[in-house]
């Protein structure tokens, strides 16, 4: 499942980068990015957008066959199915102090400082942007640190990678 998920990432992110969509991987296919190596398997594609681009995404992503399913918080985003392979959109925005900000459950919750930035990284041939490894190593350590429902084993092993990455 790894290859075709990690197909349908370099596809997706060609396909909203041609489009004009700004946009970032993140959670554990970012950490195998930044890492250079499939770690694990993965369950879905994360892919962050800015929430004025949410439409013109979800239209490309239309287009290209994805199919929009039910998503029990619109207002962060978006899941969608191709081929087995689940993708969820998640927005951001620009609070007033100039933090990022997810609507929602989680506007409380700034992304960490900087987090979008240019930085790409290929993986198997599939090049993507990506979010920053401090901000990825900021979130694993929230999700982790609140006790919150995805901090699993997996989130320990990526937080270790990450951990050596930034060092």
């Amino acid at each position: 499942m790894s290859g075709a998920q990690l197909a349908a990432l370099g596809e997706t992110t060609r396909l909203l980068a041609d489009g004009g969509v700004e946009h970032w991987v993140f959670g554990g296919w970012a950490v195998d990015l930044h890492a250079g190596r499939i770690s694990r398997e993965h369950s879905d594609l994360d892919v962050v957008v800015r929430g004025a681009d949410h439409r013109h995404a979800l239209a490309l992503l239309r287009d290209a066959g994805w199919e929009e399913r039910a998503y029990e918080f619109p207002a962060e985003g978006s899941r969608h199915e191709r081929a087995c392979v689940r993708l969820e959109l998640t927005l951001v925005e620009r609070a007033g102090d100039g933090s990022w900000r997810t609507p929602g459950r989680w506007i409380d919750y700034p992304w960490p400082p900087d987090p979008f930035g240019t930085t790409t990284r290929t993986l198997a041939g599939v090049t993507c942007p990506v979010i920053e490894v401090h901000a990825l190593v900021a979130l694993k350590e929230t999700f982790i640190d609140v006790g919150d429902r995805f901090a699993e084993a997996r989130d320990a092993q990526d937080l270790a990678l990450l951990r050596d990455l930034a060092d």
